[in-house]
């Protein structure tokens, strides 16, 4: 039978002593978050409900908090609702990661923007919470950076606003930002030239939200409709032609204009890319003051030369990849912006039979591959 070694020299009453222990004594859980937006908020509230010891920094680049909701104009209370600020460090970017292996934290560097200063904080938990939709971009435009007039990107509107009165104004996209922009702002312009690279299919808009019991129906029909209509997604179905047919004559009603129509309605099929519903933006680009629609960009190859411009504003999207913003350095070493270059894989805990096999997958791909030629992502 196994016994307790006990010290020799210890006096009765004082209990046995050693250096060596069983557990991991108790420590202060150290966190850092980045980004102070919904998912970086909603961490602070997690960690403070179900931690009492614990030590939290969220590191914000904005001068406010909410992420993607301040730079887009969008307000909220839950930080205030929930005591939340006491832990956000606000004009504050996280510039790189470091795990350290033998230390098991994360060493992380920050640099203040108002500042410049940089600072190195440990961790032993590092959230990146800084989201997808944050991550603005101007378009692939040789030069962009040289116009000499207010170049502005729709995802970093000024906070003031934009004193469009008086000024010829170029607006570039064809996506669900600009449509909503060329209408809000047409009326306030002097000019408006908006540039089209490429066609889109433009639906009306769906309204249901003004109506509850419209909105209930709805809500309950979603799902029978949108397996209903699978169809129109096969080339050449009977659905197919009528929705291509039916959207068509829409935007022909509302654009009135054989040469916009040429420019704006596509010829690849309903559904090939999202639906984008807008409000009176076929409608606006009828408008006087809107003097061209182009295919390419501010300096064309239709032969037009240059459109003289002194506010461009670029509605032209993010950078919706998953690769870090910044450097990070994993598990032995393993640059993760590396790793994650064309996309990040799954992660799996104590799973063993979680991978698919590669004939599972090679039969699948292969029947995918086949089946895909008949519908309509085929075309692109």
């Amino acid at each position: 039978m196994n016994s307790l070694s006990i010290n020799e020299n210890s006096q009765a009453g004082e209990g046995h002593s050693s250096l060596r222990q069983i557990y991991t004594p108790k420590q202060t859980l150290s966190v850092i978050g980045i980004g102070a937006g919904a998912s970086g908020l909603l961490l602070a509230y997690k960690v403070q409900r179900h931690f009492d010891d614990f030590t939290l920094e969220i590191f914000e680049k904005n001068p406010e908090v909410s992420g993607t909701s301040y730079e887009n104009r969008y307000l909220g209370g839950f930080s205030n609702k929930y005591g939340l600020a006491e832990y956000v460090k606000l004009s504050s970017e996280v510039i790189g990661a470091r795990w350290d292996d033998h230390e098991a934290l994360w060493h992380v560097k920050v640099q203040n923007l108002v500042t410049r200063d940089a600072l190195d904080r440990t961790a032993h938990v590092l959230v990146n919470a800084g989201g997808i939709l944050n991550s603005w971009r101007f378009p692939p435009i040789h030069r962009i950076r040289s116009f000499k007039g207010l170049l502005v990107h729709s995802a970093a509107w000024p906070k003031e606003g934009l004193e469009l009165e008086g000024n010829t104004v170029g607006l570039i996209g064809n996506g669900s930002s600009e449509i909503q922009i060329l209408p809000a702002i047409k009326d306030k312009v002097d000019k408006l030239v908006t540039f089209v690279r490429e066609a889109t299919w433009v639906a009306p808009p769906l309204g249901v939200f003004q109506d509850k019991e419209v909105h209930l129906d709805m809500r309950k029909k979603t799902e029978a409709a949108s397996n209903s209509m699978f169809a129109i997604f096969h080339r050449g179905s009977e659905q197919q032609q009528n929705m291509r047919q039916y959207m068509e004559s829409l935007m022909r009603q509302r654009l009135e204009n054989p040469e916009l129509e040429k420019v704006l309605i596509p010829e690849w099929s309903v559904g090939c890319r999202r639906l984008t519903p807008g409000t009176d933006y076929l409608e606006s680009l009828r408008d006087d003051n809107i003097t061209e629609t182009t295919p390419t960009g501010i300096v064309c190859s239709d032969g037009k030369g240059d459109y003289p411009v002194n506010v461009l504003i670029c509605a032209t999207g993010f950078n919706t990849t998953l690769k870090p913003r910044f450097p990070v350095q994993g598990a032995r070493g393993c640059k993760l912006e590396n790793m994650w270059r064309d996309e990040p894989r799954f992660q799996k805990e104590n799973l063993p039979s979680f991978e698919v096999r590669r004939s599972a997958v090679a039969e699948f791909s292969s029947w995918k591959d086949k089946w895909m030629k008949d519908t309509i992502w085929f075309e692109s």
